[in-house]
């Protein structure tokens, strides 16, 4: 969706319900691609960020220097803030 500049509401709708299950149970590849679709798209998932920010310990050591570099990326584009 995100290469060809097409949205798909109701796929982003349950990605942001889905979010805890994505980020727990996907790969850091998963995790990394979705943030990336989400920033190309301007499409801000609250949830979404929220549960990669509660797993960034496990993001950063599993994940590769894209993965990580591309989630910050998208992360910078949407304006997501790490919380405090």
């Amino acid at each position: 969706c995100a290469t060809l500049g097409l949205s798909s509401p109701k796929l982003f709708e349950e990605i942001e319900k889905e979010a805890t299950w994505l980020v727990r149970e996907g790969n850091p590849q998963a995790v990394a691609n979705t943030a990336w679709a989400c920033a190309t798209l301007g499409l801000s998932l609250p949830k979404l960020f929220e549960e990669i920010e509660k797993e960034a310990t496990w993001f950063v050591r599993e994940g590769n220097t894209q993965e990580v570099a591309n989630t910050v990326w998208a992360c910078a584009t949407l304006g997501v803030l790490p919380s405090k």
